[in-house]
């Protein structure tokens, strides 16, 4: 789910302890390369070294129009040396089951991972017809598609082997 006013005003709070968190790691480097360094130095790389501060918030909310009731919104707020990125999630299952944080790394992210394979084997493997009628049937049509994919590469890499070294 985008970012809106609305989330962004009920987050306030922990884009603040983000924000604060993330400084909080920076301020003993910036002091060190401010001792070693000129204080015209930039900062910018850096800061890219300070590990990105990291915080969830659960919330409920509803849309003006095209949600009929409230729902639980988990809202991951990231503040680092490229400032602050926020993610939102919408889910059923209820904050007294699962907290914030363990539901957006444990249940949602390796959720997004698997379609991202499901994904790539629809495009690599021609997999988005496996319209046949049974299971068997169209696992023998994803193990052709898989050999002829390997296939196909390792005939590949053999003719490129074979022009650039003789």
């Amino acid at each position: 789910m985008g970012t809106n006013g609305v989330l962004k005003l009920r987050a306030d709070d922990v884009i603040e302890k983000a924000k604060h968190e993330y400084e909080k790691k920076l301020a003993p480097i910036t002091e060190l390369m401010d001792s070693l360094f000129q204080k015209k130095e930039d900062l910018e790389e850096v800061k890219k070294l300070v590990p990105i501060s990291t915080w969830y918030r659960s919330i409920r909310y509803k849309t003006e129009k095209s949600w009929s009731c409230q729902r639980r919104v988990v809202t991951k707020v990231c503040y680092g040396s490229d400032g602050l990125k926020m993610r939102h999630v919408v889910t059923s299952l209820p904050a007294s089951k699962i907290p914030p944080s363990k539901l957006y790394t444990k249940k949602y992210c390796p959720r997004g991972e698997m379609e991202n394979r499901i994904k790539e084997q629809q495009l690599d493997l021609l997999a988005d017809r496996t319209s046949t009628q049974t299971f068997q049937s169209n696992q023998l049509r994803l193990w052709i598609h898989s050999w002829a994919y390997v296939l196909i590469n390792a005939f590949r890499q053999h003719c490129l082997k074979k022009n650039f070294i003789g």
